[in-house]
């Protein structure tokens, strides 16, 4: 099930998001910090090994689906792992500022559409107005079903704390973007793979670093594959330079 979750800065897009997914029995991959028990930070090897059962949420969407570059290598690869995703017991949340900014895709897909605003009271502060959401449900007759709530500002405040409404969302994709930058430079990336090298170093310790230990302990660290194999060569003194 795909939700697409729409509306200008600070009118509760992250905060509907959140509630939602904190009501999930089942891990929750965001590209989001959330500080919920579900929650695990979602990256592009998240695809590979997602759980049958799980939630998949991709916060301010132009950083990895903008319909701007469509074609793009990556938005091809994430639909195409994204769509696999809803033939398993799945769901996914996109939220943007725009629909239009959202792979025109996932715009034709969608199962729930929600409008997030807020509901002006002059007696307020403006970031102290109550939020409301529009709903609208697509069945699988493609019948179009509507409706609203809204949610007064004094009882979801208690809710903020579980999300960062100031966090820099990045590209999931970002660790191969680094990569497929820093390889044009060869100081900087020889820099990186000895940084690299120094955390497989200390982690090993004694042991001999053979290809298949080097390769485990990258990953481990949370580097990319393309680095194990200079990694291993610096370990073993094969290059000084790469």
């Amino acid at each position: 099930m795909i939700y697409i979750i729409i509306g200008g800065q600070g009118s509760g897009k992250t905060l509907i998001t959140t509630l939602l997914c904190s009501m999930s029995p089942f891990p929750v991959f965001s590209n989001t910090p959330l500080n919920i028990p579900q929650y695990r930070e979602l990256k592009l090897e998240s695809f590979v090994d997602m759980p049958e059962f799980a939630v998949m949420v991709i916060d301010e969407a132009y950083t990895s689906i903008d319909s701007r570059t469509s074609m793009s290598a990556r938005n091809i690869r994430l639909t195409q792992q994204a769509f696999q995703m809803r033939k398993a017991t799945r769901t996914l949340f996109i939220t943007a500022q725009q629909q239009k900014a959202i792979d025109s895709r996932y715009r034709k897909e969608w199962n729930r559409l929600i409008f997030c605003s807020r509901v002006p009271d002059n007696s307020k502060a403006e970031e102290k107005w109550d939020f409301q959401y529009q709903f609208t449900i697509k069945d699988l007759a493609g019948r179009i079903f509507n409706s609203q709530i809204s949610l007064k500002f004094a009882d979801v405040k208690k809710y903020f704390s579980l999300f960062d409404t100031y966090h820099i969302v990045e590209p999931i994709d970002k660790d191969l973007l680094e990569y497929k930058m820093i390889r044009k430079n060869a100081d900087a990336y020889f820099q990186k793979c000895n940084e690299i090298a120094e955390i497989v170093r200390e982690n090993i310790g004694d042991e001999r670093p053979t290809r298949s230990r080097v390769r485990a302990e990258v990953f481990k660290a949370g580097f990319l594959r393309y680095y194990y194999e200079d990694v291993y060569l610096i370990l073993n003194d094969k290059i000084s330079d790469v």
